[in-house]
């Protein structure tokens, strides 16, 4: 079925676990790791745990940590019957690090090798930060992805090759941004600058109060419960 749907599963030896690179899972979270492979031949080091009929597509923050920084909200998503899958973006490792200059400065099929595999009814993709703002650059061209998350994701990283400002006018899917009032990098403004320029007609802003960021809104910011109860609704409610 996944191979139906475009994922490619990359040949060679087996997946190292997840604990080698990022310790213990939390809360007795069962993760599943594989090798995908992108359109452009590069493979993804790749993490799943949940089960159900939608799926969350995780995007990480930059910083060198990984899809390792999910695997709290990939736990607090299978206690809430959905499925994750969360992937190191290239030139993280254990995934590739392309010596092509071009392969190396585009994510975009990095994030459709990811909605690829996912194999459910509902996808999903919500990025943290540099992941957030990957996924407003190239939410235009991605296919098969029921709405987008963006938890903080800069207007624009030229050392990422990313311009979500630039491209969120294209977007058609339903679009979820959350940030931080105060947060240096995604503040209130540029939030509403977003929001604003947004091509979907289905355009929801949450801000917070506080300086919090990224994948921290939903792990240790006071507000994460009433924050959680309300991204279950919007996924739910699309």
């Amino acid at each position: 079925m996944l191979a139906g749907c475009g994922a490619h599963h990359a040949a060679g030896p087996p997946s190292p676990p997840v604990s080698r690179y990022c310790g213990t899972p939390p809360g007795g979270l069962q993760v599943a790791t594989e090798w995908l492979r992108t359109r452009d031949g590069v493979r993804l080091y790749t993490a799943t745990a949940g089960k159900g009929d939608t799926t969350l597509v995780l995007a990480h923050e930059s910083g060198g940590v990984g899809l390792c920084g999910w695997l709290p909200v990939m736990a607090h998503l299978a206690q809430h019957g959905i499925h994750t899958v969360a992937f190191d973006f290239r030139g993280v490792s254990p995934s590739d690090i392309p010596r092509s200059e071009a392969k190396f400065q585009n994510l975009g099929p990095d994030l459709q090798a990811a909605i690829d595999a996912a194999g459910t009814k509902h996808v999903f993709l919500m990025g943290a930060s540099m992941g957030g703002a990957a996924a407003i650059t190239f939410g235009p061209a991605l296919h098969g992805i029921d709405g987008i998350v963006n938890l903080s994701g800069e207007l624009n990283l030229p050392t990422s090759h990313l311009d979500a400002i630039a491209n969120a006018s294209k977007l058609r899917v339903p679009l979820l941004i959350v940030a931080s009032r105060d947060d240096p990098y995604l503040d209130a403004s540029d939030a509403g600058k977003l929001s604003r320029v947004s091509g979907s007609s289905d355009t929801k802003l949450i801000l917070l109060p506080g300086r919090y960021h990224g994948w921290d809104m939903l792990d240790i910011a006071p507000m994460r419960k009433q924050l959680w109860a309300q991204i279950l609704a919007w996924v739910a409610a699309h």
